[in-house]
């Protein structure tokens, strides 16, 4: 059998001793290379297992928020219903107190009772707009600490 570049013989077919250096020069060189890669890889397994550690942390407070974020709005409810029902007595008082009081205070002691209602509905407005924030406040850090989470796994 001949080709282009000559005949084919046991010779040719066998290679020299420096192309086998090479070759194995070569095979160390990546055995070499295969070690660092399996480093690699062992040191991102241990990076991924201490962000499965942060991430059980992270649901945890999650949990825990939840718990929380119920607790203000079941809060938030009872102070709507107690301020509606202290706008119903007020308007009740106010009611009687129009009713009866030209008769029986002076201006001055209605303009005191006109003062102390509204001192008592602004500290009601005051402390709903607190309680309303403050939920706001545990919603937001609540989607912030999603998206942080959200972060991580994408």
């Amino acid at each position: 059998m001949t080709t282009e570049t000559g005949t084919l013989t046991p010779d040719t077919l066998i290679p020299d001793a420096a192309t086998l250096a090479g070759i194995h020069s070569r095979l160390g060189h990546l055995e070499d290379q295969s070690e660092q890669v399996e480093g690699r890889l062992d040191g991102m397994e241990g990076r991924l297992d201490g962000i499965d550690g942060r991430l059980d942390g992270i649901d945890i407070r999650l949990d825990g928020m939840d718990v929380r974020l119920g607790a203000v709005e079941g809060r938030l409810d009872g102070v709507e219903g107690r301020l509606g029902q202290v706008e119903v007595v007020l308007g009740r008082l106010e009611a009687r107190f129009e009713a009866t009081l030209p008769y029986l205070a002076s201006k001055a002691d209605i303009a005191e009772l006109r003062t102390d209602g509204e001192r008592l509905r602004a500290d009601m407005e005051r402390q709903l707009r607190l309680m309303t924030w403050t939920l706001a406040g545990v919603i937001l850090a609540g989607f912030t600490l999603l998206a942080a989470l959200l972060r991580l796994w994408g």
